[in-house]
């Protein structure tokens, strides 16, 4: 029984946590196993938002031309 548990903990913090970092919607899950995704939820938009930010910031890397990327060596 104990090890059922952990595993539905498991396996909703990793749901929660994929759903936000691929920007799906919140699921409805069962009340015990409710904070468990949220708390993954919360990691996937951490992940999420720092993946935006370093695709941005590459973004803007690929933009200077490479004469000025040169004299910055």
């Amino acid at each position: 029984m104990i090890f059922d548990r952990r595993v539905g903990r498991g396996a909703a913090l990793r749901a929660g946590w994929n759903d936000a970092a691929w920007g799906q919607p919140r699921r409805e899950m069962e009340t015990a196993v409710a904070p468990w995704y949220e708390r993954g939820y919360a990691g996937g938009l951490v992940f999420r938002q720092k993946r935006e930010q370093d695709t941005s910031a590459q973004d803007v890397m690929g933009r200077v031309p490479r004469v000025v990327l040169a004299g910055w060596l």
